[in-house]
């Protein structure tokens, strides 16, 4: 006959084996899935600069939003070629900090490149771009026909998109 601490020991050990069995397989998917980190969870974790972006279907017309905050003019370019677009640039630590005594250090800088395709046909020569506080707007149009060549998308700097 089983005494009543034989039956509450027996329940804690079925306890631990759930809770080991939970953990093992949390571990082993998140092993899995390691290598289907997006570019800003890569970034997180090695502190390189990546934007942000949204991308939305408004109807006629995709936006494409990114925050790339502390960017330059001459450190953007946004191209377009065979429904894909694609951002790159740099953001520059420009301040020389003249000591390396960090108490926290959090800003990200760097080269980065992002590439986002796009589901349906863009007509290639209605791309507009602008940019303001940091905000990297791209309205591209949709068309029905799927045939496009590579183009350079000029920045309307410190503008809106209406």
């Amino acid at each position: 006959m089983m005494n009543r601490n034989e039956h509450l020991i027996r329940q804690n050990r079925g306890h631990e084996t759930w809770f080991s069995l939970r953990d093992e397989m949390r571990d082993l998917l998140s092993r899995f899935t390691e290598d289907w980190a997006l570019p800003t969870d890569i970034a997180r974790k090695t502190n390189q600069f990546v934007p942000h972006i949204d991308v939305c279907d408004v109807g006629d017309y995709y936006l494409v939003t990114a925050e790339v905050p502390g960017i330059l003019e001459k450190d953007l370019d946004v191209s377009f070629d065979k429904n894909t677009l694609t951002i790159q640039g740099e953001k520059r630590n420009e301040v020389e900090n003249q000591s390396k005594d960090f108490w926290q250090s959090e800003i990200s800088y760097g080269s980065f490149y992002r590439c986002i395709p796009l589901v349906g046909s863009v007509d290639d020569k209605k791309v507009e771009a602008s940019f303001t506080n940091g905000v990297l707007q791209i309205k591209l149009w949709k068309r029905e026909e799927s045939e496009s060549l590579p183009q350079k998308i000029e920045i309307k700097w410190d503008h809106q998109i209406q």
